[in-house]
C-alpha cells in the first residue's frame, strides 16, 4: 500500500502540466523579465541623461547612448564591430529604443528616427495589461 502511494506521488510529480497553461506563464515570465530590463536601462541612463540634458545642444543623445554603452557594456561595440559593422552601428539605436521606450509618444527629436517601430519594443511589456 505504501509503495503504491509513493509510486502515485512520483507519477503526479513527473506529469507535465497542460502545454497551453505552461505557455501562458512562460509569456508572463518573459514579459516581466523584459519590463525589468527596460526599467534597469531607464534608471541607469537617467543620471547621464540629466547631466546631458543641460548640455543637450552641445551633446547629442546618440553620444550619451554611446557613453552609457561604453560604461555599462565595456568592449561590446568594439567586439560587434569586429564581427559585423552593421551590428555595431545598429546597437546604439536599439539601446536608445530600450532606454526611451517609455517616451514613445513624447515626440522628442532624437526619437523621430528609429530602426524599428516602437510597438515592437512596447508590445511585450504591455500586451494583456489592463488599463487602470
Amino acid at each position: 500500500m505504501k509503495n503504491e502511494e509513493t509510486a502515485h506521488s512520483l507519477n503526479a510529480i513527473n506529469q507535465r502540466p497542460d502545454q497551453k497553461e505552461y505557455m501562458k506563464f512562460d509569456f508572463y515570465f518573459k514579459r516581466t523579465c523584459f519590463r525589468t530590463m527596460t526599467l534597469f536601462y531607464k534608471t541607469s541612463f537617467k543620471p547621464l541623461f540629466d547631466v546631458g540634458r543641460a548640455k543637450r545642444k552641445s551633446l547629442p543623445v546618440a553620444d550619451l547612448i554611446r557613453k552609457f554603452s561604453a560604461t555599462n557594456h565595456p568592449g561590446l561595440i568594439e567586439t560587434l564591430a569586429q564581427h559585423s559593422k552593421s551590428q555595431a552601428l545598429q546597437f546604439p539605436d536599439m539601446l536608445k529604443m530600450l532606454v526611451f521606450c517609455h517616451r514613445h509618444s513624447k515626440n522628442d527629436p532624437f526619437l523621430l528616427t528609429t530602426p524599428v517601430d516602437f510597438s515592437v519594443v512596447r508590445e511585450p511589456m504591455y500586451k494583456y495589461s489592463k488599463a487602470a
